[in-house]
């Protein structure tokens, strides 16, 4: 009985260890400056792409080259 109790006891720091020590939040956002992983939409086709990935033009965000120049839709 001393042995399974001494093996759950392990398991359960084992566990939270690992919890610990993940890059990732419980809210699923990453442990790290989210301003670079916030997604945003692109002004022409609202598709939803990283912030540093973003082309920027007049205040608008675009997610290519060819929306950036064509602009805001609508």
């Amino acid at each position: 009985m001393l042995k399974w109790l001494v093996l759950a006891v392990v398991v359960i720091a084992a566990l939270w260890l690992l919890r610990r020590s993940s890059p990732v939040r419980r809210d699923g956002s990453s442990a790290g400056g989210a301003g670079d992983d916030a997604l945003v939409a692109c002004a022409h086709c609202a598709v939803l792409l990283p912030r540093a990935e973003a082309l920027e033009r007049d205040g608008r965000l675009y997610c290519c080259d060819e929306h950036r120049r064509l602009g805001q839709a609508g």
